[in-house]
């Protein structure tokens, strides 16, 4: 009785934590594309030394400056007192994954069915004087979901996190220190609101159960939110007619989210009459700092080409902490038992982006401009801790953009169409085990079976518009 105790609690445990993994708060999912915003992807997310936008507050926060304006001979536009940015942009993920389950039966290959997602960036600057610029920006990553049969092979991995929300309210500033130094910063707060399910194996040693017995499968149902999630990003601009250089700084950012978690019990009669009591959970983790860097080059007023950098220090994500307030009562001859905290290991690691990207003007008001663009990024999980719920691994990005604004510059409409492929990947080393609810094993157990292994594929589509107006 006491070791069937244990296992309903940390089945109830590994529900929370797992779920918790998915995180589309960053890469921890595995589903983040490099870079956002209609008019920088259609440079391939190289806009890190020229951007003049309000698109300044994800990629370098001292391109804020720019909305000042009254610098034509530095490329910038005249001074508006109002800018505003509404952009959509559709991301589409497709990916599958064909497990080799070695000793056990034949698993057929799974796609993932979750829905495209709608990214929106909507903000509003304003230019105080010829120097110091500000503005609010609501931004979303270009990011996708996982939806997976609940019956599938990749169970207990991943299932489905459809009506998951992340979003970032950003108010930053830039100021121009002299005639070609501008500086900026940003303060953030990120809300994450999470919807996810998994599944998780409770084959006690009590009974004889086969390692992925469906009758032995607990479905853990996960919803929670974080409303104060508070980072910072710092950045600086050199800029001079023929070239402009960037640099900015994106600070960790410490999560902490709390809600419901609510497990069915598997339907195998070893479970009757378990009772819960409590259904709420506390997890924290950590988004790591980012590094980018970018030189400009404008061999004419209607040519721009960049070439960025990002660095970013995933080695920070390396668990998931889960804190569960829930307890199991009147279990004969225990009692009540309190579920402890869970540490869960990520092992990330650190990952570059390269972009290049071009954007040129077309006509003698070159109220007209084309963008293309190139990425390459390198994915943060090591191959033997893929899954289907983090199919991370290195991405080629190539996109096409456009845009065109009015003949007194007002109103100007952006457009993008991206397509990111990720090679096929075989893994037969994988670390990643079936999620079990037992959490203390007898050393003599067979180990959970590792459930990593086998082919994976993915590739993404997005395209998307914006509308820029100045006042």
């Amino acid at each position: 009785m006491r070791r069937s105790v244990w296992l309903t609690a940390a089945t109830l445990t590994a529900a929370l934590a797992a779920a918790l993994v998915f995180e589309p708060a960053a890469r921890a999912a595995g589903f983040w594309l490099p870079g956002r915003g209609v008019r920088p992807m259609g440079r391939g997310g190289a806009f890190v030394a020229g951007v003049d936008d309000l698109h300044a507050v994800w990629y370098n926060p001292a391109g804020l400056a720019s909305l000042a304006g009254e610098a034509p001979e530095l490329g910038d536009a005249r001074r508006t007192r109002w800018s505003m940015l509404l952009d959509l942009a559709l991301v589409s993920n497709s990916s599958t994954f064909h497990r080799d389950a070695g000793t056990v039966q034949e698993q057929p290959k799974v796609e993932n069915g979750a829905s495209p997602q709608v990214i929106p960036t909507l903000g509003v600057g304003h230019a105080f004087s010829d120097k110091l610029a500000g503005a609010v920006v609501l931004i979303a990553p270009y990011a996708g979901l996982a939806s997976f049969p609940v019956e599938g092979p990749q169970r207990y991995s991943a299932v489905n996190s459809d009506g998951t929300i992340i979003a970032s309210l950003v108010v930053g500033a830039g100021y121009k220190v002299g005639k070609h130094l501008r500086l900026g910063a940003t303060v953030q707060n990120l809300f994450v609101s999470y919807s996810s399910q998994i599944v998780i194996s409770s084959c006690p040693s009590e009974t004889i159960c086969a390692p992925e017995d469906p009758e032995f499968d607990a479905v853990g149902q996960i919803d929670q939110t974080g409303f104060f999630n508070p980072t910072a990003s710092v950045g600086m601009q050199v800029a001079y007619p023929k070239v402009r250089v960037g640099l900015s700084a994106q600070l960790p950012t410490w999560v902490r989210a709390s809600g419901q978690m609510r497990v069915r019990l598997p339907s195998a009669a070893f479970f009757d009459g378990a009772r819960m009591q409590g259904d709420t959970g506390e997890t924290e983790f950590t988004l790591p700092p980012t590094l980018r860097a970018g030189v400009e080059a404008r061999p004419t007023p209607a040519v721009k080409a960049e070439v960025a950098v990002d660095y970013e220090m995933w080695s920070m994500h390396d668990e998931i902490a889960v804190t569960p307030d829930a307890r199991i009562e009147d279990v004969p001859a225990v009692g009540t038992y309190d579920l402890s905290p869970q540490i869960i290991k990520r092992n990330f690691e650190n990952t570059l982006a390269v972009h290049a990207g071009v954007e040129a003007g077309l006509g003698k008001r070159r109220s007209i401009s084309v963008r293309g663009g190139y990425a390459f990024e390198q994915g943060a999980p090591p191959i033997e801790w893929l899954s289907p719920l983090t199919i991370d691994t290195s991405k080629h990005m190539l996109t096409l953009g456009g845009g065109w604004k009015s003949a007194s510059g007002k109103l100007g409409l952006d457009a993008v169409f991206g397509y990111v492929l990720q090679p096929e990947t075989t893994v037969t080393n994988s670390q990643v085990r079936q999620i079990t609810g037992i959490r203390q094993r007898d050393p003599a157990d067979p180990a959970p079976p590792i459930v990593g292994n086998g082919t994976y594929t993915s590739s993404w589509l997005f395209f998307g518009v914006g509308v820029r107006y100045d006042l």
